[in-house]
């Protein structure tokens, strides 16, 4: 924590609101207009107080301001509690938290028990305090979820409805706990069997892959945690971006590319099953952000050559003194790249001609080129292929992507309504404010998921089968209770 002068405050205040203006494709909008989001500016300036400031509540103030752009990816990194955390944790089931797991044996009752108060407060009335950058209320209760110990300096006192219906109150001790425990489910499933040796790069000597494949109950599924580790991410930005991985402080040292295992490795393992079955759980429950270039490479598999070369969604790119900074570029210029609009909307007028498939080939290289050498433009996809998706509301980011990409091709949803949405702002830049030391990240995209849609903003993707919180409870708590949906659904005989 760092005492600051008004000056300083005001110095980092003023840097935060140009890195907004400079790198966000639309500061003003969630503010209600540039004449809002500057009266917000000139209140927040007005109310820093006259003796100085800490660091600390600096970001607050700031993440308030910041918090007003409803942009999930646009925040600062303030202080979240430490490492002391609580004995119980939480899922958003519908649209409220229920207590899914614990850790100290003595609050193993309250399993089930959906959260209603939080040091007396209601829970939606907490939501409209609470200053996180959010599109939505699925993003707020995720925040909650895990920060709901960094509410009080004390214990933290949650008023509860247990299974049974009754009202209690419970006072959690903040502390550090070991190993979480969680009901028993009536599925194992598969891990992730692969390690990825980061010995000697990263303080991790071993890190889990994003990636488990396998079979629940005679069913192929497939699990994506992140997606980030997996070297097509790795590729991309050192070719595109290096100095993006630097910004982000991800080392790049000569031999890391060798250490981390190819998605098209790995999906193709998943293709032989799929290809046989025709049907297949797809588990995003966990994958809640990193890189989304593999979703070309699993539209192709799935669905075929023309479903992966014609473009269903766009972007449109600020180009900042932030991303020329980082990216080492200036040859564009500052302004917006619209070319990803104009080519979507110039195949929606005039089809996937040959011109502009091979436009598209080229345009895309980036992101098809792990199975580019391979491609069989003759490939039409799995014939009457199955797919069940698995959400909760951490499928966030690169996980939406993908829900997104099935769900257009005609998956079936299941489970808990993603945060994340359709038609916002994403592909985050880091900044870092010179005086507080505050860290934060800019979004630097517009995201133009459902085309269709526009003006439309923040769609949130609903599941086909929602996980209800008497079929969660009838499961008794099952943490898979989702995968269950997805295997009823998968069981059933197609009409």
């Amino acid at each position: 924590m760092v005492k600051l002068t008004r000056s300083q405050a005001l110095e980092d205040a003023r840097d935060l609101v140009e890195v907004l203006v400079d790198a966000h494709p639309d500061p003003y909008s969630g503010f209600g207009g540039a004449l809002a989001f500057y009266r917000g500016f000139h209140t927040l300036v007005k109310n820093l107080p006259e003796g100085g400031i800490d660091s600390e509540e600096l970001c607050d103030k700031l993440q308030a301001f910041v918090s007003q752009l409803r942009d999930g990816h646009t925040k600062l990194f303030c202080s979240g509690g430490g490492r002391l955390g609580l004995p119980l944790t939480f899922e958003v089931v519908e649209n409220g938290l229920v207590v899914s797991g614990y850790y100290d044996p003595g609050y193993a009752w309250c399993i089930g028990s959906r959260v209603l108060e939080v040091e007396g407060l209601p829970v939606p009335r907490l939501l409209e305090r609470v200053s996180w950058s959010a599109e939505n209320e699925y993003v707020k209760l995720t925040e909650l979820s895990w920060r709901i110990h960094s509410l009080s300096n004390g214990d933290t006192k949650l008023g509860l409805l247990t299974p049974r219906g009754s009202r209690v109150e419970v006072r959690l001790e903040h502390a550090e706990y070991g190993d979480l425990k969680r009901p028993k489910s009536r599925f194992s499933l598969p891990e992730p069997n692969n390690r990825i040796d980061l010995s000697n790069i990263d303080s991790a000597v071993g890190v889990v892959s994003d990636f488990a494949f396998g079979e629940v109950e005679g069913i192929p599924y497939f699990r994506i945690d992140g997606p980030l580790l997996y070297r097509e991410a790795f590729e991309f930005y050192a070719k595109r971006m290096p100095s993006v991985l630097s910004a982000w402080g991800v080392p790049q040292p000569e031999r890391l590319l060798e250490r981390l295992e190819a998605f098209e490795d790995v999906f193709q393992k998943v293709l032989e099953e799929v290809r046989s079955q025709r049907r297949i759980i797809f588990d995003l429950r966990g994958a809640s952000g990193g890189n989304s270039i593999l979703v070309p490479m699993i539209v192709y598999g799935l669905f075929g050559y023309r479903e992966a070369v014609t473009p269903r969604e766009y972007v449109v790119t600020k180009r900042s003194k932030l991303l020329e900074a980082i990216s080492g570029s200036s040859k564009e210029g500052l302004g917006y790249d619209f070319s990803d609009e104009d080519f979507y909307f110039r195949v929606k007028r005039e089809g996937l001609t040959e011109e502009l498939e091979e436009a598209c080939l080229r345009r895309y290289n980036d992101v098809l080129y792990a199975v580019s050498s391979g491609l069989d433009k003759d490939w039409r996809g799995v014939d009457a292929l199955r797919v069940c998706v698995a959400t909760s509301a951490r499928t966030f980011s690169a996980g939406f992507d993908i829900a997104l990409s099935l769900w257009k091709r005609g998956a079936k949803l299941l489970g808990t309504t993603p945060s994340q949405v359709a038609n916002c702002f994403i592909d985050t830049l880091p900044f870092k404010l010179k005086n507080s030391s505050i860290e934060g990240q800019v979004s630097t995209k517009l995201y133009v998921g459902l085309p269709e849609r526009l003006p439309e903003m923040n769609i949130l993707l609903r599941p086909h089968v929602e996980l209800s919180y008497e079929y969660y409870r009838d499961s008794g708590f099952d943490p898979n209770a989702t995968i269950a949906l997805c295997v009823d659904e998968l069981s059933r005989t197609p009409k």
